[in-house]
């Protein structure tokens, strides 16, 4: 484990706990060691925090490119194991450098619906993820966050953020835009069963 990771671990996960009654459910859904996505949800800019305090191990992600620009902004992003990545085009270098990640087995955490959406739903889910996983032959658990929208209303109402984690879903073996768009909607299916399952609760 990386020492920012640790150290953010060490003084954010008391915080949230007592302060939003952070929960992580399911992380034993996570596997232990080798290359592993987690595919989730997409509501807010803490969602990656708040995955990787659900974590025991490091957790890579994705950030728009735009946040690296800022010297300063960029040590800090790259402190915490963020990727840069161009939105709205096919962004080689960034594949590459997930590619790569995956090989040397650590856990790389994706929005299958890029951006973000308060209902905590996954509409219209994007074929990358599908294809990362099928290309890298990584599991992918999939992930659903929930009280996230907004930190200041969750605090005031007392709403529970909460991070649960799915059993992992192994990739299709194929390596046509469909097959890698129907791998990416079962992903996204799947974390739409998981917030079912918590606002069920």
């Amino acid at each position: 484990m990386s020492r920012p990771f640790r150290v953010s671990r060490f003084f954010l996960r008391p915080l949230v706990s007592v302060v939003w009654g952070f929960r992580a459910n399911g992380t034993d859904a996570i596997p232990a060691s080798g290359p592993v996505i987690i595919a989730s949800n997409h509501i807010s800019n803490w969602d990656p925090i708040l995955v990787s305090l659900g974590c025991r191990r490091d957790v890579y992600f994705m950030a728009k490119e735009e946040l690296f620009r800022n010297p300063l902004a960029a040590a800090f992003f790259g402190a915490v194991n963020a990727v840069p990545i161009r939105r709205g085009v096919l962004d080689r270098r960034a594949l590459r450098a997930a590619s790569e990640l995956l090989r040397d087995g650590n856990i790389l955490l994706m929005f299958p619906g890029g951006t973000r959406d308060k209902s905590g739903e996954v509409r219209d889910p994007k074929s990358g993820v599908g294809f990362i996983a099928c290309m890298n032959e990584a599991p992918v658990v999939p992930a659903c966050i929930t009280g996230a929208a907004s930190l200041a209303r969750s605090f005031i109402n007392g709403t529970k953020l909460e991070v649960t984690f799915g059993s992992p879903i192994t990739p299709s073996k194929t390596n046509s835009i469909d097959g890698y768009r129907t791998f990416s909607q079962r992903i996204a299916d799947e974390i739409g069963r998981l917030k079912l399952e918590v606002d069920g609760r």
